[in-house]
């Protein structure tokens, strides 16, 4: 889910009813409408786009319309720039749609099957488009199926569903006795409760983790300092062997300067002077 609050430029506080990523590039804005689709309406979709594209302009946007009223009734476009128009995707959901996710979420409810995550969100939209015939039953009956599912799904969006089917109570059921009996039903301060409990799970764990991760960069700077040690050392035993190089350099040359020296003499006379011979023997002779 996305954050579902966009502040207009005139200041407006608007709210989304449902916002998610699709693969990560797509943006969906969902509204979700029982009543015919004005200019005035669609100005406020048109502002979840505009928001979006404001705040990433890479971002690509849908938004989406699921309403229960024949979408020939409600307006079909909107200017977003000069350049940019906004036609929304309108889903119509007939009663006859709505009361078949209700069967089939109800059939795998209560069959102990998974429910897909769109079948999830099914309960959402089930709760707001439920047919007025028999309503407060079909009402009762979705919070009670949700009780017996809501503990497998996500928090958070159990939560939202919850919430929905709240307002949905409260709108649906007339007698007050019932509605408590409903509210108590959806227990909003469980789920409250469970995502609080799951929210200091993950703080918990990414704690650890940050321990975790702390002593590693402790244990590397030890090493990394003890590489470095090592390395300082070597470099010095490298420099006190180049400085031994550079010196048997400078003897090997004088002794060569020397054997030149004595080579240049020898090639003077066929017979050896006194003075060579000295030299010889004694290099520091001079001559």
């Amino acid at each position: 889910m996305k954050d579902s609050e966009v502040i207009t430029l005139f200041g407006e506080n608007l709210r989304k009813d449902i916002s998610y990523l699709r693969s990560g590039q797509v943006t969906n804005s969902v509204e979700l409408q029982n009543y015919p689709v004005g200019m005035d309406k669609l100005e406020k979709i048109a502002e979840y786009v505009i928001d979006i594209l404001r705040n990433d302009d890479q971002q690509l946007a849908d938004s989406i319309i699921l309403t229960s009223v024949d979408p020939k009734y409600c307006e079909k476009s909107i200017k977003l720039t000069n350049s940019l128009i906004l036609e929304p995707i309108y889903i119509y959901i007939s009663p006859e749609d709505v009361m078949e996710m209700f069967n089939n979420i109800e059939n795998k409810v209560l069959n102990n099957l998974i429910l897909d995550s769109r079948e999830e969100l099914e309960f959402m939209i089930i709760a707001i488009f439920l047919p007025k015939h028999e309503i407060e039953e079909n009402t009762a009956k979705l919070c009670n199926l949700f009780s017996k599912y809501c503990n497998i799904m996500d928090p958070i969006l159990s939560l939202k569903i919850s919430f929905v089917l709240w307002i949905m109570i409260e709108r649906n059921i007339k007698n007050q006795t019932k509605k408590e009996e409903l509210i108590d039903v959806i227990d909003m301060e469980k789920q409250i409760d469970s995502l609080q409990e799951l929210i200091n799970e993950e703080k918990a764990k990414k704690e650890k983790e940050l321990r975790i991760a702390n002593t590693q960069i402790r244990n590397y700077e030890i090493e990394n300092k003890e590489q470095k040690n090592k390395l300082k050392e070597q470099n010095e035993k490298i420099k006190e062997n180049e400085t031994k190089l550079k010196e048997n350099e400078t003897k090997l040359k004088e002794q060569e300067d020397i054997i030149k020296k004595l080579s240049n003499k020898l090639l003077k006379s066929k017979i050896m002077p006194k003075e060579t011979l000295i030299s010889i023997t004694n290099p520091k002779y001079e001559e």
